[in-house]
């Protein structure tokens, strides 16, 4: 209680002091700067040789300078902004580091929280599981489902020992703690380890035939997933697996596909399966009693092991003018790092991995600015950058410039890649990479975006229709342009080899469902069976491209009625009679009655 007291008492004089009540000017005439470190103490003054332990801390020490502990107001006279800096190490959240309007900078003096110079910080939302909480061995009642040669391997955990309740479902983006080890975002044990089941047959919407005898053998117990391409030309999606027939090797789902049955010759991978731990590096999640069993790689590595607690690491709520320096960013359910309607928010040097959905995740606002740093290994896509007002055309501004995106779609496919451009006028630019991935490099809908000097490689490595670029703008999603980029070789290694070999003409750049109004310039296509596929999109602008053995550089074809029908609903639902539409695109409300199917007015040359 003492003690308690005594950090109150310590903090409220901060405040006074900071605030003027006791006796100092209530404006600010010099940058503030505070520090932190892990070996710090919250009820310290936040000095470099007194430093606090939290990033919160230093963030409520900032509201008390400014007096905007219990609402956002203006800026102290002779604000010259704020710089936290945090000392080397690993700074271990118990709730998300959330900042809102009452931490917002100002664009000429903005917050900064960075790392010291050298040093690597490390802010993550897992859980560590201690050495102390890990029994050699597994229970007798499961020996029997596990390879002999594989028990004296295995390590165990209960949850509630470290105080989780239960992992969740992997079916729900978000809704699952993900398994870092390692170093390594880890799903559960499955089969097959690399490759796919092949689809059979499909009774029903709930039902598959698979042709591998090896599902004989797994035990109807226990929750089990499984990642399925279900259907032709659809992203690969999750569902929880009920039972298996071992007699007639089928695999039953607990809920119905949606859009009816399976289509045979698609494909499927089954994880969370005890039958399969036995390889190291590999895990199991025991939903019933609540336990984890892990194969380690080594014993030091159940040191490392991280449960992801924290449905995110970083959120910036409203407000803006914030910096992230140079920032070791790490394991999060959801996106790592959130920023939600905030304005003038820069990542610099930042790196983030193991989320388990997005790397960071923009909704909103304007002008945030990704620069430099890596997203890797994580469950979904790299950067959606979300932004922009289509009904009147305006802007958003974010951009992403000199990003590496490595290792994405860890664990979901449907809805992510490596960078998502949605809303009107966001920017790819400066060398971004985007490299070894499961689905698209870069997903574009919406106005007036950009992909600019960047390079895409070995991506699309599951299926044969997935493209490194996709535009999905339709009719009315114009003013994207793609220019001077280069498109390595595809990677075809994991599609199933009973795809017919045409399947794996993945397009380098795909405009689908009739999107228009897109300039394709100055790029380099290499080792693709297909550079550029326009599927009916109109006055589209092919210029400069440099194709490499390329077996195809560009085809175009029609939609059909049905995706007509939706362009046309599209259409309606837009303002293109008024401001600024009517004058920039004055002859989209002709479209449905020229020749609406047809790639009208697309121009290739050079």
């Amino acid at each position: 209680m003492r003690s308690s007291l005594i950090h109150r008492l310590k903090a409220v004089g901060f405040a006074l002091m900071i605030a003027g009540v006791v006796g100092v000017d209530t404006g600010i005439a010099a940058p503030l700067q505070f520090f932190v470190a892990p070996t710090g103490d919250d009820a310290a003054p936040g000095t470099e040789n007194a430093p606090f332990r939290t990033l919160a801390r230093a963030r409520d020490a900032i509201r008390e300078a400014t007096g905007r502990v219990q609402a956002a107001g203006a800026l102290p006279a002779g604000w010259e902004g704020a710089t936290v800096q945090l000392a080397a190490g690993e700074y271990r959240l118990d709730e998300t580091f959330t900042l809102d309007q009452r931490d917002a900078g100002s664009a000429t003096a903005p917050v900064v929280y960075r790392a010291a110079p050298g040093a690597v910080v490390r802010i993550t939302g897992g859980l560590a599981v201690p050495r102390t909480a890990w029994k050699q061995g597994v229970l007798p009642l499961l020996e029997t489902r596990i390879k002999a040669d594989a028990l004296e391997s295995l390590y165990r955990f209960v949850l509630r020992d470290v105080g989780v309740k239960d992992l969740g479902a992997l079916e729900t983006p978000g809704g699952f703690f993900g398994f870092v080890a390692g170093g390594k975002l880890r799903l559960p044990a499955g089969w097959p380890e690399s490759g796919w089941l092949r689809i059979t047959d499909a009774a029903d919407a709930s039902t598959v035939e698979v042709d591998d005898d090896r599902v004989k053998s797994w035990e109807n117990k226990g929750r089990r997933w499984v990642l399925g391409y279900w259907r032709e030309n659809e992203p690969g999606r999750w569902g929880e697996l009920d039972s298996v027939d071992p007699g007639a090797r089928q695999l039953r789902l607990a809920h119905p596909l949606d859009g009816g049955a399976a289509g045979a010759g698609q494909w499927l991978r089954a994880v969370n399966v005890l039958e399969e731990l036995d390889k190291p590096g590999e895990w199991w999640y025991d939903a019933d009693l609540g336990r984890v069993i892990y194969f380690p790689e080594r014993i030091e590595d159940l040191d490392t092991v991280e449960l992801a607690v924290l449905e995110n690491v970083i959120r910036v709520d409203g407000g803006g003018w914030v910096q992230f320096e140079n920032l070791d960013i790490e394991v999060s359910r959801a996106a790592a790092v959130v920023i939600d309607d905030a304005e003038g928010v820069r990542l610099a040097g930042v790196d983030v991995r193991h989320a388990g959905t997005w790397g960071i995740d923009v909704e909103g606002g304007a002008g945030v600015v990704i620069s430099g740093g890596t997203i890797e290994d994580v469950g979904g896509g790299g950067v959606r950058l979300a932004g922009g007002d289509r009904a009147t055309l305006s802007p958003a501004g974010h951009r992403v410039e000199g990003v590496r995106v490595s290792g994405y779609a860890r664990i979901y496919r449907d809805g992510f890649a490596g960078i998502r451009l949605e809303g009107v006028g966001n920017r790819v630019e400066a060398n971004t990479i985007v490299e070894n991935g499961a689905t698209e490099a870069i997903a574009i809908s919406g106005n007036d975006h950009e992909v600019l000097d960047s390079t895409f490689r070995t991506l699309g490595a599951e299926v044969g229709w997935t493209p490194v670029v996709r535009v999905d703008s339709g009719w009315t999603g114009r003013g994207n342009a793609i220019r001077r980029c280069v498109f390595e070789a595809l990677n075809t290694d994991l599609v199933p080899d009973w795809i017919n070999a045409a399947a794996l003409a993945n397009p380098a750049v795909l405009l689908e469902r009739g999107s228009s109004g897109t300039v394709i310039a100055d790029n380099q296509f290499m080792g693709t069976a297909l550079g550029i596929r326009i599927n009916g999109g109109r006055d589209n602008v092919l210029t400069g491209n440099v194709f490499t053995g390329v077996e195809r550089p560009v085809l175009l074809d029609v939609v059909d009625a049905e995706t007509i029908a939706a362009l046309q609903a599209e259409l309606n639902a837009l303002p293109i009679g008024a401001e600024p539409w009517a004058s920039r695109y004055p002859g989209l409300a002709g479209i449905p009655g020229n020749s609406p199917a047809a790639p009208v007015g697309t121009m290739i040359e050079n």
